[in-house]
């Protein structure tokens, strides 16, 4: 049996990101990191790899360099992974992009978790979804979270401290 495949989708700035990836791994998940894809090299696309003023894009800037070669190289590595994995785990705080692709794969009908780092266990009842914290306790042994599991279909979704 293969072992599961997990999207790892977070901002480059999050400080927890090689920590979970590295988590992910040691629990036997083939874990894409976007930041070193494939060869282990620091290859993870950057638009300042392309120009140094950035920040001083217009929308059409941005427009004509998304077929530049660089660009076109990591959206293909990244979706490749995507296409690939089966599961998304989404890991908290991050913007646009990965919000992005773990809607995307959503969509295609993955199950996508969320990472979260607030404290405590919070239930979106409307969603479905419990946040327990991450290292706690194994959640389903607590017995209101695995009547709201197995009663009504409740989800648990690991949040970090």
């Amino acid at each position: 049996m293969r072992p599961l495949k997990i999207y790892l989708a977070s901002s480059w700035r999050n400080k927890h990101y090689e920590t979970v990836l590295q988590v992910l791994r040691f629990q036997g998940y083939e874990t894409y990191d976007f930041k070193h894809p494939e060869d282990q090299s620091l290859s993870g696309f950057s638009w300042e790899n392309l120009h140094k003023d950035v920040k001083s894009w217009t929308c059409e800037d941005f427009k004509q360099n998304l077929h530049h070669p660089e660009a076109t190289n990591a959206f293909e590595k990244d979706f490749r992974a995507m296409h690939e994995a089966d599961y998304c785990v989404l890991l908290l705080p991050c913007g646009r992009s990965a919000h992005s692709e773990a809607g995307w794969m959503k969509g295609q009908g993955k199950k996508v978790f969320i990472l979260d780092r607030k404290k405590g266990i919070r239930c979106l009842t409307k969603e479905r979804v419990i946040f327990f914290p991450y290292g706690d306790q194994e959640p389903l042994k607590v017995k209101q979270i695995a009547a709201l599991c197995n009663d009504y279909n409740f989800h648990v979704q690991l949040i970090l401290q």
